[in-house]
C-alpha cells in the first residue's frame, strides 16, 4: 500500500451511509479480508473517507472487519464522493 495522503483516524468517527449500514456483505468477502488482516496485522487497502463529513466512501468490508477485530484507529485515504459515484 502506498502511504501517500494517508492519515490514521478513530474507527468510531467514520460515518456509514444508510445504504451500506443496511446491507450485508457476502461472508466470503468478509473472510478474505479477515484472513489477510489476521495474517499481516494490517488492512490490504486503505479505507477511503470524505474528509469534511468523515463519510465512508469505499472500503465498507474492511471497515466491518476492522471493527470486528477490535481496531481503534485505521489508516484512511481522503476521497472525493464523486469519484465513487456517491454524488453526481
Amino acid at each position: 500500500m502506498s502511504t501517500k495522503s494517508v492519515v490514521m483516524i478513530e474507527l468510531d468517527r467514520i460515518q456509514i451511509p444508510y445504504e451500506l449500514a443496511e446491507s450485508k456483505p457476502r461472508e466470503e468477502k468478509l473472510e478474505r479480508i479477515r484472513q489477510h488482516i489476521q495474517k499481516s496485522g494490517e488492512l490490504d487497502e486503505y479505507i477511503v473517507v470524505h474528509q469534511e463529513s468523515l463519510t465512508l466512501v469505499d472500503g465498507y468490508i474492511r471497515y466491518l472487519v476492522a471493527r470486528e477485530l477490535g481496531f481503534t484507529f485505521v489508516p484512511v485515504r481522503w476521497g472525493n464522493l464523486r469519484e465513487f459515484g456517491l454524488y453526481r
